[in-house]
């Protein structure tokens, strides 16, 4: 156990969740504890995954989640299952029956190998150093995502789940940057798209003076305050997406790590669409492409957009008009979701990360929050994984002492997890949780027939949440307008405690919010 604890820390595992047995998990919680490993017990070990995930957001592995066998093991998927889908490369560590163990004994027994397979990029089991350092590498390595080990005996296999993909670096074809340099000479009006990809990568993106549009996964990884940012991309296209402006108007697309997990739906471009990522793996299947370019190092081609892009400055005008015509559309409306994040971003400091959950709420906040940096906005952006914003937001939270955290969540997102909130009290978490509520799956009741069969399943039955959350020793304000939210929010400022906002909304008028935005 001091070896494998040993070469966790060594490793850089600094963070660690979840729910402890009697057996082997106890000891290594008890180990790592000693080891100077912030340890952090939670309610459901599902959420102890959330939130290792969310401290491993910008794809550097550093946090761990533990539990015992079996139903242990198997509460997690839930975040493991989000994990993978946001590639975060985080470590669960459960225990288990070694391989040896004679088939009759069954208790808590389950074939923990095989549920990875689908999910989890590598499996092992061992105390070796040489496991736990390759289990993270794997998880590291692009796409990233979550891995697996088991804690018994000294077996040092890894069983590896990951497509194969060459490690040296490849020469890019001649070819290739003859046509990419073609295509960028011929163009006045060119266009980026940048992928999560953009974000896992050193260069810097504010530098490009042209229209600028990312996926929600990447969201941020362009400064969204730039006259050049051109807003969230995700594929369904209204009259205020960014297809029908900047995109619409350009003569070339250039999209950096654009992979068809990120969009929700794939629109064909009715101009040349350049792609560059790192790895293929089918990941640029449905865009049709004119020009793919694979490689995993791409430095140099980066090197060459810069310097033609640098003279093609445009699109400010265009952007403007269309932040203007989504603000008028949406702010001019009464006090609804867009009118409450405009509210929540002017009157939270610069440095507030904002943690979104899934639902007509987020389209909006995806539009509204204008987040300057990646690391100040984290979502469920893959995925939609309705539930995770609340422990995603305490993993954001630990593992960024220094910021503010807002965690927006809707009616759905809410039950899961809503335990968890006592967890934010007593480790004294600046988390403003904030409730966006119809009474109702708004964004699966707004396409639902209006009948008494449909009314069960989706409305929530839950008047207010208030009581509840103060039941957890957390101060909870409900706010029915903006004047209300804004006093909320200034006796909030300085505090290191949670507070919970919730914020009541008509039905109909909610559903129609993100209707112009999707």
């Amino acid at each position: 156990m001091k070896k494998l604890i040993r070469n966790l820390t060594d490793s850089g595992i600094i963070y660690a969740f979840g729910i402890t047995g009697s057996g082997a998990s106890l000891k290594l919680i008890a180990g790592l504890q000693r080891a100077g490993v912030e340890y952090y017990p939670v309610s459901h070990e599902a959420a102890a995954a959330f939130m290792a995930g969310s401290c491993c957001r910008d794809g550097i592995s550093r946090a761990a989640a533990i539990t015992i066998k079996g139903p242990g093991f198997i509460n997690l998927m839930p975040g493991i299952v989000s994990n993978y889908y946001e590639n975060r490369p985080a470590l669960t560590i459960s225990e288990s029956y070694s391989q040896d163990t004679p088939l009759f004994k069954t208790h808590k027994r389950l074939n923990h190998e095989l549920i990875c397979q689908s999910v989890c990029k590598a499996y092992g089991f061992s105390s070796d150093k040489g496991v736990v350092s390759r289990l993270l590498r794997k998880a590291q390595k692009d796409p990233p995502g979550p891995v697996h080990l088991d804690l018994v005996g000294d077996f040092n296999t890894v069983e590896d789940n990951s497509p194969k993909i060459e490690d040296k670096k490849l020469p890019i074809d001649k070819q290739y940057i003859h046509i990419l340099k073609e295509y960028l000479q011929n163009s006045k009006c060119p266009c980026l798209i940048l992928g999560s990809l953009a974000a896992r990568l050193n260069f810097d993106w504010n530098l490009i003076k042209v229209p600028v549009v990312t996926t929600a996964a990447a969201k941020g990884c362009y400064d969204e305050t730039s006259i050049y940012s051109a807003g969230v991309i995700t594929g369904e296209v209204t009259k205020f997406s960014p297809e029908s402006s900047a995109l619409y108007k350009s003569d070339l697309i250039i999209a950096i790590g654009l992979r068809n997990t990120e969009v929700i739906k794939i629109e064909s471009y009715s101009v040349p669409l350049v792609m560059i990522d790192n790895i293929g793996l089918d990941l640029q299947e449905g865009f049709g492409p004119d020009l793919l370019i694979i490689n995993n190092d791409l430095s140099g081609i980066f090197t060459i957009l810069l310097e033609s892009l640098a003279s093609k400055s445009w699109g400010a005008d265009i952007l403007a008009k269309q932040k203007y015509d989504i603000y008028k559309a949406l702010l001019s409306e009464q006090w609804l979701t867009a009118k409450a994040f405009n509210a929540l971003q002017k009157n939270m400091v610069d440095e507030t990360i904002l943690v979104l959950d899934t639902g007509f709420f987020c389209t909006v906040g995806e539009t509204i929050w204008k987040a300057k940096s990646s690391n100040l906005f984290c979502g469920s952006s893959i995925g939609r994984f309705m539930g995770s914003a609340i422990p995603t937001a305490i993993g954001v939270s630990i593992s960024s002492k220094d910021n503010p955290v807002l965690c927006v969540m809707g009616d759905g997102g809410i039950s899961p997890y809503f335990g968890e909130i006592s967890f934010a009290v007593k480790e004294q978490l600046p988390i403003v949780f904030v409730l966006m509520t119809d009474g109702r799956y708004g964004s699966v009741a707004a396409f639902s027939p209006d009948d008494v069969e449909t009314e069960r399943a989706v409305n929530i039955g839950v008047d207010s949440w208030c009581d509840a959350i103060r039941g957890l020793n957390c101060e909870a304000i409900q706010a029915t307008n903006e004047i209300e939210l804004i006093k909320a929010l200034n006796n909030w400022k300085g505090k290191t405690v949670p507070l919970f906002i919730e914020l009541p909304f008509e039905p109909e008028d909610y559903a129609r919010t993100s209707i112009k935005l999707r």
